[in-house]
C-alpha cells in the first residue's frame, strides 16, 4: 500500500500528529471537565449556604412553636412543611436534586438521589433539633447534557485544528522535501549538474549519484573511443585496400604503356594511359569521400539527373541482393539536383545497402525507391518493410561511427556521409520509422530545370582562345608544378613556375602575369599568405587555387571569391580537362 515515499512520510507524520492531537485533546478535555466540576462545586456551596439558613429558620420556628404551647409533633410537622417549601423555592429551576430524610425515611424529595459514592457533588445537612437530614446532589443527567454540549464543540474544534496542522505539514513537506527531490529528478532527466538541495541525506545521495554518473560517462567515453578506433581501423583498412588496388591498376597500366611504346604500339599504349587516368579519377573520388568525413571539402557545383543515376546504380547493386528481396523503383524524368554523379551514387548506395541489411532476417523483403518533384524540390524516398529503428537510437543514426552492426560489419559512416552530402547541397533529411513495420528516409534536394542546367553546361564548355596568357604555377612539389606547366604550354599559354610563396611574390613584383595557379599548403609561407600579399598590389593578376586539403580555410576562400580576388578552386587530384575548362571560364 505504502510503496511511495511520499505516502510513507505523510502517513507517518499524519499518524504522529493524530496521536499528539488525540492525547492533547483528552488532556484538554479533562482540564475543561475539572473546570466545570469546580464551577458546579462553587454553585453547590452557594446553594448549601442558603439551605443552611432555611434549616436554621425551620429550627427556630420549631422552638418558637414549642414555647407557644404547640405540641411537639405538630410543631415538628409545621417546621418540616416550612423547610420543604423553602427548599423548593431556593432550588426551583436549578440542576440540584434534594431529599429530606428522617432516620433514612424520605419525607420529601425532588428526585431520587444517586448513591453517594457515585457523585462527588453530594452534601448532607443535619438538624439535631428536628432530627432530619437534608441531602443535596447535582443532577447527573443535566451535568451529562451540559458536558456533551461542550464536548461536541470541543472535538469539532480539535478536528479542525488537526486538519489545519495536517495541511501545514503537507505544505512543509512540499517545500522542504518534495521540491528538492523533484529538483534532483529533473536534473537527472535533463542531464544537468545536480546542485545541493540543503537536505543532508538527499545531498549525500546526490553526491553518490553524481559519482556513479561520472563513472558511467567515463566508461561510455572510453567505450565510444574504443568503438571509434575500431571503426577507424576498419575504415582505414578498407580505404587502404582500395588505394592499393588503384595504385596497382595505375602502376600496371603505366608499365604496360611503357612496354607498348618501346614496341611501337602507340595505340595500345594510349589505351593503357587512358585507363590509368580513369583509375586516378577513381582515386580522386575516394579522397573526396575521406575529405567529406573530415567536413573539409565542399560539394562541387555539379548537376546530375536522378533517374539515370538511380537506374545505373541499382543495376549494379541488384546483383548483390539476395533473391528474397524485391526492389521497386519509381522515378520521374528530368529531375536535376545540384550533386555530382559520384555523390548521388553514394547516397543511393548507402541508403539501399542499409535497407538490404535491415531485411536480412526477413523472408520477403521489399525496398521501394521513389523520386518525384514537389514544390521546387526533388523528393527522394528509400523505404523498407524491415524491423524499423528503435526510438532510443533514432536521434543518433547520423552520428559518425555510430552503428548497430557487429564489429567488422560496418563503420557507422554511411548515414553520416549521406547527411553531409545532402545538407551540403542545401537539402534536408526526414526519417519515419515504425517498430515492426519498416523505415522510410525522405531526402529533399533543390531542383533545377533541365533548360537551366543545359545553359550552365554550355556556358562552361564553350571554347575560348587562351594562347599568349602568362601563368605562374606556385607549388612546393616540383613534379606537380612541372606537369602543370607542361600542360599549360600545350594549351598555348606561357607558363612559369615558383617553388614557394616568397619566390612567387618576387616574380609577380618584377614581372607581369595574367593568372597565378597557387597551391595552398606549402612549407614556410603558405598560399593564403601569397594571396593576401597579391591582393594589396595595384595591378594584381587573377588567382586560381589548387589544393588537396583546405580544412578550415574554406570560409576565407569563399570570401575571397565573393570579393573577386580568387576566381576559382580546384581540388587535387584533378583532371587536366577541368583545368582547361576553368581557365576558359576565367578568361572568358
Amino acid at each position: 500500500m505504502f510503496t511511495s515515499l511520499q505516502r510513507r512520510i505523510l502517513a507517518l507524520y499524519g499518524l504522529s500528529l493524530f496521536i499528539v492531537a488525540l492525547a492533547s485533546g483528552f488532556l484538554g478535555w479533562n482540564f475543561i471537565r475539572q473546570l466545570l466540576w469546580h464551577q458546579a462545586v462553587l454553585q453547590l456551596q452557594s446553594a448549601f449556604y442558603d439551605l443552611r439558613q432555611s434549616v436554621r429558620e425551620a429550627d427556630f420556628r420549631y422552638r418558637l412553636s414549642l414555647l407557644q404551647g404547640v405540641s411537639q409533633t405538630e410543631a415538628r410537622l409545621l417546621a418540616l412543611n416550612g423547610l420543604t417549601s423553602k427548599v423548593k423555592e431556593i432550588l426551583s429551576g436549578s440542576p440540584w436534586l434534594w431529599e429530606i430524610r428522617d432516620h433514612g425515611t424520605v419525607l420529601a424529595s425532588s428526585h431520587p438521589l444517586p448513591k453517594r459514592g457515585l457523585s462527588p457533588l453530594y452534601r448532607v445537612l443535619k438538624d439535631p433539633e428536628l432530627k432530619v437530614e437534608l441531602a443535596l446532589a447535582y443532577n447527573p443527567e443535566i451535568l451529562r447534557r451540559f458536558l456533551q454540549g461542550y464536548l461536541h464543540a470541543y472535538w469539532v474544534s480539535m478536528l479542525m485544528l488537526y486538519l489545519l496542522l495536517l495541511a501545514i505539514l503537507y505544505l512543509a513537506y512540499r517545500a522542504w522535501f518534495r521540491r528538492p527531490l523533484h529538483q534532483v529528478v529533473k536534473a537527472l532527466e535533463t542531464g544537468k549538474e545536480i546542485a545541493p538541495v540543503g537536505l543532508k541525506e538527499i545531498d549525500l545521495l546526490v553526491e553518490k549519484i553524481q559519482e556513479s554518473l561520472k563513472r558511467e560517462r567515463e566508461f561510455t567515453q572510453r567505450l565510444a573511443f574504443s568503438e571509434k578506433m575500431t571503426a577507424l581501423g576498419t575504415l582505414a583498412g578498407g580505404y587502404a585496400h582500395e588505394f592499393n588496388n588503384l595504385l596497382q591498376m595505375i602502376s600496371g597500366y603505366l608499365q604496360l604503356a611503357q612496354r607498348f611504346l618501346r614496341e611501337g604500339s602507340t595505340e595500345k599504349a594510349l589505351e593503357r594511359l587512358e585507363r590509368a587516368e580513369k583509375a586516378v579519377l577513381k582515386g580522386s573520388e575516394l579522397s573526396s569521400r575521406i575529405l567529406r568525413l573530415a567536413r573539409s571539402k565542399k560539394t562541387e557545383k555539379a548537376w546530375s539527373e536522378v533517374g539515370s543515376i538511380l537506374t545505373s546504380t541499382l543495376t549494379i547493386l541488384e546483383k548483390a541482393f539476395p533473391k528474397h528481396l524485391r526492389l521497386e523503383v519509381e522515378a520521374e524524368k528530368n529531375l536535376w539536383v545540384p550533386l555530382s554523379e559520384e555523390a548521388l551514387q553514394e547516397i543511393i548506395m548507402n541508403l539501399t545497402i542499409n535497407a538490404r541489411d535491415a531485411l536480412a532476417q526477413k523472408e520477403k523483403g521489399l525496398i521501394k525507391i521513389r523520386a518525384a518533384k514537389k514544390n521546387g524540390w526533388v523528393r527522394l524516398e528509400v523505404e523498407d518493410n524491415g524491423p524499423g529503428i528503435p526510438e532510443e537510437i533514432r536521434s543518433r543514426i547520423f552520428e559518425p561511427f555510430f552503428t548497430t552492426k557487429k564489429v567488422g560489419e560496418g563503420t557507422g559512416l554511411g548515414l553520416y556521409l549521406v547527411h553531409q552530402i545532402v545538407t551540403g547541397a542545401g537539402g534536408k533529411i526526414e526519417v519515419e520509422s515504425t517498430p515492426g513495420e519498416g523505415t522510410r528516409f525522405i531526402l529533399w534536394l533543390p531542383r533545377a530545370e533541365p533548360e537551366k542546367v543545359s545553359e550552365k553546361s554550355s556556358k562552361r564548355t564553350s571554347p575560348t582562345h587562351l594562347s599568349g596568357k602568362r601563368i605562374l604555377v606556385v607549388d612546393d612539389e616540383s613534379e606537380i608544378r612541372e606537369s602543370f606547366a607542361e600542360l599549360l604550354q600545350l594549351l598555348g599559354l606561357k607558363a612559369e613556375t615558383a617553388s614557394s610563396a616568397e619566390e612567387a611574390l618576387k616574380k609577380c613584383r618584377h614581372g607581369s602575369y595574367d593568372l597565378l595557379l597557387v597551391d595552398l599548403l606549402m612549407p614556410g609561407k603558405d598560399g593564403l599568405w601569397l594571396i593576401r600579399q597579391i591582393e594589396k598590389e595595384p595591378s594584381r593578376p587573377k588567382i586560381v587555387v589548387i589544393t588537396g586539403y583546405t580544412q578550415s580555410l574554406d570560409e576565407e576562400l569563399e570570401e575571397k571569391k565573393k570579393q573577386g580576388i580568387v576566381q576559382g578552386i580546384l581540388y587535387k587530384p584533378t583532371d587536366f580537362k577541368k583545368i582547361e575548362a576553368l581557365l576558359t571560364e576565367v578568361f572568358r
